[in-house]
């Protein structure tokens, strides 16, 4: 997948996967030229990365939401997820937030959702003869881009699922400046 231009620069040594625009935002100054021309829609995006390693039984380990800040003239991180075991394909639409209770709610935004393997799952395996890989129980978390925030949309009093996280988070402990004795 041709990420644009203006995206690859942040995927911090990750391969984009996918990357797809939740809205737009008009930017007069921009700076951005296309073809000699400036230009003055700039796309949000979603996007889903993956280290460069073959074999993974994953599709994606890393979610972004890249948003334009109008007052710098760039993108900036509005959400990141990372150490997720994500499978194709990300959805995106615009929707109202059916739990939300503020005016915004009901006005429809962009939305996105994506799949991950839930916390029960295991990561899996290849089929010998097939090559293909049959992925256990998921969750799928959906989010709404208001603004420069992304929210997730959960049922009120819904604990949110168990997830699945392939990498073992490192213990910190230790790491930090040692102080003077």
């Amino acid at each position: 997948m041709d990420a644009p231009d203006a995206l690859t620069r942040y995927a911090e040594g990750q391969r984009i996967v996918g990357a797809y625009e939740l809205a737009k935002v008009d930017d007069p100054d921009s700076g951005i030229l296309s073809n000699g021309v400036a230009v003055t829609s700039i796309p949000e995006y979603v996007t889903v990365l993956s280290p460069y390693k073959a074999g993974l039984p994953y599709d994606f380990d890393q979610v972004r939401v890249f948003t334009w800040n109008v007052k710098k003239h760039r993108y900036e991180t509005a959400f990141r997820e990372h150490n997720v075991a994500g499978y194709l394909p990300v959805t995106v639409s615009s929707k109202p937030d059916p739990y939300g209770h503020a005016a915004e709610a009901a006005v429809p935004l962009p939305t996105f959702s994506y799949k991950i393997l839930a916390g029960d799952a295991t990561l899996p395996e290849a089929d010998p003869e097939t090559g293909a890989l049959k992925p256990g129980n998921m969750v799928t978390k959906t989010y709404r881009l208001e603004g420069n925030i992304c929210r997730r949309i959960l049922a009120p009093g819904t604990p949110a699922p168990e997830e699945l996280h392939p990498t073992p988070e490192s213990d910190k402990k230790g790491k930090g400046k040692k102080g003077k004795k």
